[in-house]
C-alpha cells in the first residue's frame, strides 16, 4: 500500500487516498501514543487533502468544459468541411452545365452561319440563272420551284431539329436543377441530424455529470449515516450502562448502604475508548457497504433508536418508582437518589432553541459546514484518538 501510486482523476480517488492515509496515521498513533508531532500533523494533512479535493473537483470541471469545447469545435469543423465540399460540388456542376451550354450555343451558331452561307449561295445561283435566261421556260421555272421547295424543306427540317435539340437541352438543365435542389435538401437534413446528435451527446454528458454529483452526494450521506449509527450505538450502550448501574445501586441500597454512585459509575465514552483501543480493527475488517447493506444499516439504526426510547422509558419508570421510598430508605439511600436524579437532570437534552455562536449569527451555519474529508475520517475512525480535533476550527495551524 505504501508503494501504490495514485492518479487523482476524480474525487473518489482522493477519498480512497484519504482512507489509506488515515489508516497509516492510525497505525502511527498506535505505535507512537501521545505524540504531539503526530497530533499537529493530522489537521495539516486534512487541510492538504481538502485542498486536493477542491483542486481535483476544479480540474474535473475544467476537463469537462474542455471536452465540451473540443467536441463543439470538432463538430463545427466537420460541418464546415461538409458545407465546403457541397459548395465545391455545386460549383463544379454549375461549371460543367455552363460549359455544355456554351458548346451547344457554339454548335447552333455554326449551324446558323452554315445555313446563312448556303442561303446566300442559293440566292447568287438563282440571280445568275435569271440573268442568263431572260425568259425562262415553264419547265425551267418548275424545276427552280421544285429545287427551292426542296431546299426550303431541308432548311425547315434543320431548324426543327435544332429547336428540338435546344428544348431537350433545356429539359436536361431543368432536371439537373431539380437534382441539385434534392441534394441541397438532403444536405440540410444531414446537417439537422448531425445537430440533433450533437445535442443528444451534450445531454448525455450533462447526465453523466449529474450522476457523478449524485454518487459524490451518496458517499457523503453514507459517511453521515455511518457516523449517526456510531453515535446511536454509543448512546444505546451508555443508556444500558446507566440502567444497569441504576438497578445495581437500587439493589445495593435495599440490602446494605453502598458507596457513592459516582465512584461506581464509569463513563460510556471511556468504555468505548478502552474497547476501541483494545480491539482495534484491521484494515481488512473495516466495513465496506453496498446500497442494500446501507439500507439494512438504516433499518438497524431505526431499530436501535426504538430500543433507546424503550430504555429511556424504563429508566424513567425506575426513577419514578424510586422517589416515593424516601420515608423507608436510609439517609444514604436518599443521598443516592438525589445524586442520581441530579446526574440524570444534568444529562437530559436541552429543550427549546439554543443560542447560536457569534460566527453563526454573522455568516449562518452554512459557513462552518464540515468538509467531506473530515466527515470521512470521523466516519471511518470515530471521534476518538488523533481524529478527535478535526471537528474543531483549524485556526491553531497558524502558529
Amino acid at each position: 500500500m505504501a508503494n501504490r501510486r495514485f492518479s487523482f482523476t476524480n474525487v473518489v480517488d482522493v477519498y480512497e487516498a484519504a482512507s489509506e492515509i488515515g489508516t497509516l496515521l492510525e497505525h502511527i498513533s498506535e505505535q507512537l501514543p501521545n505524540n504531539v508531532s503526530v497530533e499537529k500533523l493530522v489537521p495539516k494533512i486534512c487541510l492538504v487533502l481538502e485542498q486536493l479535493e477542491r483542486n481535483v473537483g476544479r480540474y474535473d470541471k475544467d476537463v469537462g468544459n474542455q471536452e465540451e469545447l473540443q467536441s463543439a469545435a470538432e463538430q463545427a469543423e466537420v460541418l464546415r468541411q461538409e458545407r465546403a465540399k457541397a459548395r465545391a460540388q455545386h460549383e463544379a456542376e454549375l461549371e460543367q452545365m455552363q460549359m455544355e451550354w456554351h458548346l451547344e450555343v457554339e454548335e447552333l451558331n455554326k449551324a446558323m452561319s452554315t445555313l446563312i452561307a448556303e442561303n446566300e449561295k442559293l440566292r447568287r445561283n438563282i440571280g445568275r440563272n435569271v440573268s442568263m435566261v431572260s425568259i425562262p421556260s415553264t419547265a425551267s421555272l418548275a424545276n427552280m420551284e421544285s429545287s427551292a421547295g426542296q431546299e426550303y424543306e431541308e432548311d425547315f427540317g434543320t431548324l426543327k431539329a435544332l429547336s428540338e435539340q435546344v428544348s431537350k437541352t433545356k429539359e436536361e438543365a431543368r432536371s439537373k436543377n431539380r437534382e441539385l435542389e434534392r441534394l441541397q435538401k438532403q444536405l440540410v437534413q444531414a446537417e439537422a441530424a448531425s445537430q440533433k446528435q450533437a445535442d443528444l451527446t451534450e445531454d448525455l454528458k450533462k447526465q453523466n455529470k449529474n450522476l457523478q454529483k449524485q454518487a459524490k452526494r451518496i458517499m457523503e450521506e453514507k459517511n453521515n449515516v455511518i457516523l449517526q449509527l456510531r453515535e446511536s450505538v454509543l448512546k444505546s450502550i451508555s443508556l444500558e450502562n446507566e440502567l444497569k448501574n441504576t438497578k445495581e445501586s437500587r439493589s445495593g441500597t435495599e440490602v446494605s448502604p453502598s458507596p457513592s454512585p459516582s465512584m461506581e459509575k464509569r463513563s460510556p465514552i471511556h468504555k468505548s475508548e478502552n474497547s476501541r483501543s483494545g480491539n482495534q480493527p484491521n484494515e481488512e475488517d473495516k466495513p465496506r457497504f453496498t446500497l442494500s447493506e446501507l439500507r439494512g444499516i438504516l433499518n438497524e439504526r431505526n431499530h436501535l433508536k426504538n430500543r433507546v426510547m424503550e430504555l429511556y422509558d424504563e429508566l424513567q419508570a425506575w426513577k419514578a418508582s424510586s422517589q416515593p421510598r424516601s420515608g423507608v430508605d436510609t439517609g444514604t439511600g436518599n443521598d443516592l437518589d438525589s445524586t442520581e436524579s441530579d446526574d440524570w437532570d444534568e444529562e437530559l437534552a436541552v429543550q427549546g432553541p439554543i443560542n447560536r455562536e457569534p460566527y453563526d449569527k454573522l455568516y449562518g451555519r452554512r459557513g462552518k459546514k464540515e468538509s467531506s474529508i473530515r466527515g470521512l475520517f470521523r466516519a471511518l475512525f470515530g471521534e476518538q484518538g488523533i481524529f478527535y480535533n478535526l471537528k474543531e476550527s483549524p485556526a491553531h495551524l497558524a502558529d
